[in-house]
């Protein structure tokens, strides 16, 4: 590295502008940047240009300007003078000095900077507190009026979380009631519901070690759901214009706290996932909030650390971008974004399949299912139960249920009672034979109603399960169980007295009777039967 020389003062002023535009963190980055010898290739283009290349994955070419600084750029695209930069500033400080002299230098000034701001924020935060809500006010002052209005409130046997979500509403929303602009209403009632839910988040991770925390995860849930109920309908409300473009900034500031909260990865007990995509889902409209949330989640899947992520927290980040193919009917698109998952959760898309369900699409909610369908051979049962009646609503509707039925065939054994059900209620009758046989069901086993509809339908189709049943009964070779078989053969030969066939019966049952011949007792049994062998 050639020894540049550059001026005390160009220095001292390069000095200044660390202080003014990076935090201790980035200061800190920037020396172990400088320290580990990452800095590389110093160059003096001209007078007030200093080129560098900084070695992090890959080489970044950095110039900083020593005349004006907010001309200084970085390969790394980072927005703000960058850690980067701080690493060459170190580097050209090193040519006239020791920059480790400055280093505590450094920290003291920028820690007493960060105090300060703290400390006239947490003012602002007092004062705002103090000031009754405008309508023209930004979201952030809002939110710093809600906290400082409900600061001290406690969850407890006494004051329940339907309790606090009753009263958010109950002071908050009449705050806006005189406002004449419904779209800052909207706006202002979406802020209570984060702030609300918010807040009921942190009660419920203050409270779920405490001997209550039963009595609290119920009461948790009513509020939840009170929230998001009051959030949706508010969202939904037609009279509710369209987002204007002076509004546009602070709608970005809503969503950019709501992204906050969503993609942090947490279910319990607000599923924040849900209620971002309910939000956004109602503004299809705003193409440009839309393109830049896009264009913001594309940005962090591409440059994120994915080891510093939960598997959860990455597979969120996937669903909610995924989320705007499914609002832009690119469902092709979303499937194979979705792809990407460490875990697919079914109750993650419950919303798209109660919409499909809910608008009529049957076809859009068959490839919702169909794509679920890898995962339901391992999902909760109360999840299976929940897709299967889906799967059902759907078959209902379309055309053809070969997929559906094909689906139960392939889910079985667990799909079992829900295939035998549907078999009957689409009058398969043989298939529902055909099922029982397949999973060796004794008639025994089956309620009265199904053998009775089978049997009113067509008693012959009954013949191979008692026959399949009475031959595992005898093999058990037990007086017990010759003794069951005995009553099936009775219904057994009132089917065939139905059906006229009573040659059949008798062939059949000289066939039973020369099949187990050394089997005594069932012969003493068989012999006590109403029929002449």
């Amino acid at each position: 590295m050639l020894k540049l020389h550059i001026p005390k003062n160009r220095i001292e002023y390069l000095l200044k502008q660390l202080k003014h535009y990076h935090e201790w963190d980035d200061v800190e980055q920037g020396w172990t940047l400088f320290h580990k010898g990452k800095v590389l290739s110093l160059d003096l283009l001209d007078e007030n240009l200093v080129s560098a290349s900084v070695r992090e994955k890959k080489p970044l070419n950095v110039r900083v300007h020593l005349d004006e600084f907010t001309r200084s750029k970085c390969a790394c695209t980072d927005p703000k003078p960058c850690v980067h930069m701080a690493a060459v500033i170190f580097a050209i400080y090193a040519t006239q000095g020791r920059p480790e002299m400055i280093l505590q230098e450094l920290k003291k000034y920028l820690a007493k900077k960060s105090a300060q701001r703290a400390a006239k924020l947490r003012l602002d935060e007092k004062k705002d507190a103090n000031i009754l809500p405008e309508m023209d006010d930004c979201p952030t002052k809002w939110q710093r009026y809600f906290e400082g209005r409900f600061n001290g409130f406690v969850i407890s046997h006494q004051y329940t979380f339907e309790m606090f979500a009753s009263a958010v509403w109950d002071l908050l929303l009449p705050l806006a009631s005189s406002w004449n602009k419904p779209e800052r209403k909207r706006l202002f009632c979406v802020n209570i519901a984060l702030f609300a839910l918010r807040r009921i988040e942190n009660f419920y991770e203050a409270t779920k070690s405490a001997y209550l925390s039963s009595y609290h995860e119920t009461s948790s849930t009513a509020a939840v759901t009170t929230c998001e109920q009051r959030l949706l309908d508010m969202m939904q409300a037609e009279e509710m214009g369209t987002i204007q473009r002076k509004d546009a900034s602070a709608w970005q500031e809503t969503l950019l706290l709501l992204s906050e909260y969503a993609l942090s990865g947490r279910t319990i007990p607000v599923d924040w996932l849900q209620i971002y995509r309910l939000i956004w889902w109602n503004l299809t409209s705003e193409t440009t909030l839309i393109e830049n949330e896009k264009k913001r989640l594309d940005a962090f899947l591409t440059s994120l650390d994915k080891k510093k992520l939960t598997e959860r927290q990455h597979d969120v980040l996937i669903i909610a971008r995924a989320h705007f193919d499914v609002m832009e009917h690119q469902i092709k698109v979303a499937f194979d974004r979705l792809e990407q998952l460490h875990t697919c959760t079914p109750s993650d898309y419950y919303m798209y399949l109660k919409h499909n369900r809910e608008q009529g699409n049957w076809t859009a909610l068959q490839e919702w299912l169909q794509w679920l369908l890898p995962v339901m051979h391992t999902v909760a049962q109360e999840d299976f139960r929940a897709l299967c009646q889906f799967w059902s609503d759907a078959a209902k509707q379309l055309q053809s249920d070969h997929e559906w039925v094909q689906a139960m065939e392939t889910l079985l054994p667990r799909s079992y009672y829900y295939y035998t059900a549907y078999l009957l209620q689409t009058k398969r009758y043989r298939k529902w034979v055909d099922l029982q046989l397949a999973t060796r069901v004794s008639p025994l086993n089956l309620y009265n109603v199904e053998l009775r509809t089978v049997e009113e339908a067509d008693c012959k189709l009954l013949l191979p399960l008692y026959h399949q049943a009475i031959e595992r009964l005898i093999l058990e070779k037990n007086r017990s169980s010759y003794k069951t078989a005995l009553a099936m053969l009775k219904k057994l030969n009132e089917y065939y007295a139905k059906l006229g066939k009573l040659g059949a019966w008798h062939f059949y049952l000289e066939g039973l009777q020369n099949k187990f011949a050394r089997l005594r007792a069932f012969q003493d049994e068989l012999m006590k039967g109403p029929w002449k062998l």
